[in-house]
């Protein structure tokens, strides 16, 4: 979804803007893509997958997946760090709804050579996430301090998707924003733990 720049209720034929070195190689990505079918005969689906979380990323890596940076801040300490405004807004898209799509693709021709936001078309600004993750962690929301750290280059302000087209071919998400999170705090929260116990028994 980085193709977009910025925008609210994006559809996949609205202007794409780019604002970072990141988002123009998606965009390369794509016209590569795209040119494959009239040089080449190949079929392609391109998905602009926007904020996806879930099990399997890495929440100590704070620097990639921005539901994963705030769920692992908490885990891992008592300090949640945000860069820019918490008024900023992005699509939540929980993992399991990114790999139906993506199988339906696989196992059906309905999304041949074309274009899908893969997203849930709801607006969830920044601070919300937050208090949704707080609110469903095991510790007490006052054991937490949440502080700006600033802002850097390239980052969106607000952005979320219509996914109108994709559910016209009988897609749909199926998991809410409060669901995605307790589903992927249970499956981290033990993990550095588990880590822990790993690390006696090999050393």
């Amino acid at each position: 979804m980085a193709v977009y720049g910025e925008g609210d209720n994006i559809k996949e034929k609205d202007t794409l803007n780019p604002v970072s070195i990141y988002a123009i190689s998606k965009l390369t990505g794509e016209i590569l893509c795209t040119a494959l079918l009239p040089l080449h005969g190949i079929d392609y689906t391109i998905f602009r997958l926007f904020n996806t979380y879930g099990p399997g990323q890495d929440i100590k890596d704070f620097k990639q997946g921005i539901v994963s940076i705030f769920l692992g801040q908490s885990i891992c300490s008592k300090n949640i760090q945000v860069t820019g405004s918490l008024e900023r807004y992005r699509d939540l898209i929980y993992i399991d709804d990114v790999v139906a799509a993506i199988e339906m693709s696989l196992f059906s021709d309905k999304l041949k050579n074309d274009c899908y936001n893969v997203c849930n078309s709801k607006k969830i600004m920044i601070k919300d996430l937050i208090e949704t993750i707080l609110d469903i962690h095991d510790d007490p929301r006052d054991d937490f301090v949440v502080e700006n750290i600033g802002s850097h280059e390239g980052d969106q302000s607000g952005v979320y998707g219509n996914n109108l087209l994709l559910k016209s071919k009988g897609w749909s998400p199926k998991v809410n924003l409060r669901e995605g999170i307790e589903r992927f705090y249970n499956h981290s929260k033990n993990i550095k733990s588990r880590e822990e116990a790993w690390q006696k028994l090999v050393n």
